[in-house]
Order: structure tokens, then C-alpha cells, then sequence
């Protein structure tokens, strides 16, 4: 009697990383549909400047404009107008909600 044991630690890591990076695209346009939606739009120039990267494990939603941040948390002359936050909230309901059936 024999018994044959393979490891297929590797295959299984390429799959856990591909699937990783896959969650973490869906969840960046998730996010950044939302805030879109949100975000308060004067020229629309911080709505098409949203976007986001992926780079390994590390998910990165980011405006372009320079002045998304304070939009987001406002300042002493302008109050917050959160849009990154909420769409965070909502992605994260929608993307995990469904892998756990809520």
C-alpha cells in the first residue's frame, strides 16, 4: 500500500491572490459608483475624477482634483459633503452582503 500526498499550496496561493484582486476591483467601481452618485457636482470635474487602483491586496480610491478631501471632510468655511465614506459604507454592504446572503 501506498499513499501519495501533493501539495498544491501554490496553485491554491494564485487562486487565493486572483480571487482577492478580483473582490477588490468589484468593490473599487462599487465604491466609486456611489460616490459618484453622491458627490456634490458644481463643474462635475471632482465626479469624473474619482477612481481607483488595486496593487497587490491594497485597494486605493483617490480624486485626482486636489481638493476631493475637503470636499469629503469639509473645512472651517465649508461644511463636509461626505461622498467617499457613504460609497465605502454601501460597497461593502453590497460586494460582502452577497457572500454572506444579506
Amino acid at each position: 500500500m501506498s499513499v501519495t500526498i501533493r501539495a498544491h499550496t501554490r496553485r491554491a496561493m494564485r487562486d487565493i491572490r486572483k480571487a482577492s484582486h478580483e473582490t477588490l476591483i468589484d468593490l473599487g467601481q462599487e465604491i466609486r459608483g456611489v460616490a459618484m452618485g453622491l458627490v456634490p457636482v458644481d463643474t462635475g470635474n471632482l465626479r469624473d475624477n474619482i477612481n481607483f487602483d488595486v496593487d497587490g491586496i491594497t485597494l486605493a480610491v483617490f480624486t485626482t482634483t486636489g481638493y476631493g478631501g475637503f470636499v469629503e471632510l469639509g473645512t472651517s468655511r465649508m461644511a463636509a459633503q461626505p461622498y467617499l465614506t457613504p460609497g465605502v459604507m454601501a460597497a461593502w454592504k453590497a460586494i460582502f452582503g452577497k457572500a454572506f446572503g444579506k
